[in-house]
């Protein structure tokens, strides 16, 4: 239950985060085929982003960004092969960024395949 609590907040913060930096959000916790992205927003330059928030409270145990493996990294890849089909986003830039939460601490790692 805390890991679930401390992931919505990642979220939100991570969310927050981007808006500021004036990218648009699309979609949270959107499904596919039994895969999930947790955030997917248009960056200021128009490129669709496929993001995944990692949560930590400390770096005790590695940063969130170790977090994300490859299987993880396949998985978007996946469903972003299927979410531009269903959404018709023909000729759109697309890439997955990663935001680590670590604390109050946010680290946006961009175009990380």
């Amino acid at each position: 239950m805390r890991n679930k609590v401390e992931g919505v907040r990642g979220e939100s913060l991570a969310a927050g985060y981007l808006t500021g930096e004036g990218y648009k959000i699309l979609e949270t916790n959107c499904k596919l085929m039994g895969i999930e992205v947790d955030i997917i927003a248009e960056s200021p330059d128009g490129c669709v982003c496929f993001i995944e928030v990692k949560t930590r409270e400390s770096y005790n145990y590695g940063t969130s960004v170790e977090a994300v493996t490859p299987a993880k990294l396949k998985r978007y890849r996946q469903f972003i092969n299927l979410y531009a089909q269903v959404k018709h986003l023909y000729n759109r830039d697309m890439r997955i960024d990663v935001i680590a939460v670590t604390g109050e601490e946010i680290e946006h790692l961009t175009d990380v395949y």
